[in-house]
């Protein structure tokens, strides 16, 4: 796992997910502290096309110690060389149900000879103090772009052993509430209830990721159930997004009537 430690190190990740599309309310998340990581949504996040802006804002707030991800709005190659030439240091894919689509989201996060990416770093080429040559940056970012495939439909979860066994594939990502509604399932996974078939069906994926030496990560709506699958051992874990922080300030605080 050379990505994996290049870019977070031997530590389990503490997670946090902006989806309101403010730059604000991104530095100021990025200055508290709080978070080894902050994952940008452009799938249902409400970003407006300003994600640079997001970007510029996390390096920013933290000083450039908070690594960023981007979870793509699609398995899409513009798409995802977009983010990576943005300043995302890793990607996030959604509805992978298939190894075969797997392959296809990692090759678009490598430059050639390894996968398909379109050499344009712009942004990211800036802060590059590595070895020099006119492609050194292209292997630089082989080896420090993180890719995590998400599992939550059906078709991933049983194609999950040939998913994990995809080359250069540094994880999955398992979204709890669409694997649920996939699954059949009428409960949502939690830490907390283990004995439930929903939560046995995480800790299936869990297990198998285990086995192939391959990260795992897991949305939570809040830290509370973030600290309990932290507590089973995931690498990657969210601990709710901005909307969730926001609206639960505003009731904890007694703003509503």
């Amino acid at each position: 796992m050379n990505v994996w430690s290049n870019v977070f190190g031997q530590k389990q990740v503490w997670t946090g997910w902006l989806s309101l599309g403010s730059p604000a309310i991104a530095e100021i998340t990025a200055a508290s502290g709080g978070f080894d990581c902050l994952v940008v949504d452009d799938q249902h996040g409400m970003l407006d096309n300003n994600v640079l802006d997001q970007f510029r804002a996390i390096d920013a707030g933290s000083k450039g110690k908070t690594v960023v991800l981007a979870r793509v709005h699609s398995n899409h190659p513009p798409a995802i060389h977009k983010l990576l030439d943005s300043g995302a240091k890793g990607i996030i894919c959604p509805m992978i149900n298939s190894a075969k689509e797997a392959e296809g989201f990692v090759k678009e996060c490598l430059f050639p000879p390894l996968g398909n990416r379109s050499y344009g770093p712009n942004r990211t080429k800036f802060g590059y103090s590595g070895e020099s040559g006119p492609f050194a940056f292209a292997s630089y970012a082989n080896q420090n772009v993180v890719k995590l495939a998400m599992i939550e439909t059906k078709c991933a979860f049983t194609d999950i052993d040939n998913i994990l066994k995809v080359q250069h594939l540094d994880g999955v990502f398992v979204g709890p509430n669409d694997l649920s509604l996939a699954m059949g399932f009428d409960t949502m996974p939690s830490p907390s209830a283990i004995e439930s078939e929903s939560t046995k069906c995480v800790l299936n994926i869990l297990h198998n990721a285990r086995l192939w030496k391959k990260k795992v990560g897991i949305w939570s709506p809040d830290s509370e159930t973030a600290l309990g699958w932290k507590s089973l051992g995931f690498d990657f874990v969210v601990a709710g997004c901005d909307s969730g922080w926001f609206n639960d300030g505003l009731k904890g605080k007694g703003i509503q009537k």
